[in-house]
């Protein structure tokens, strides 16, 4: 049996960007999690344990994201190059 954690943290840059950091720990607590003893019966490892799985594993992540508010009131944009609008309705901020 492994011990695993995730943290996850959220910071606010500005109004519009948000800068996301998760760290992963798996067997936090580096406990031996051996294999499977050998089981050919007559062999020289029969009934012996002689690997384990891999020790304590940390992966991390980052993710600059920026919010894109579009009012849901109608807008006049004014450009000479057609403009297509994907997503008319204004996102909630998460916190």
């Amino acid at each position: 049996m492994t011990t695993d954690l995730t943290l996850e943290k959220s910071v606010a840059v500005t109004e519009k960007v948000r800068f996301d950091i998760r760290g992963e720990f798996y067997n936090l607590l580096n406990h031996a999690n051996f294999n499977v003893p050998g089981s050919t019966l007559g062999a020289a490892d029969f009934g012996t344990v002689t690997s384990a799985r891999a020790g304590r594993t940390i992966q991390l992540a980052g993710r600059l994201t920026s919010e894109q508010v579009i009012s849901s009131q109608p807008s006049v944009i004014s450009t000479a190059a057609p403009v297509r609008i994907v997503n008319a309705v204004p996102t909630e901020r998460r916190s």
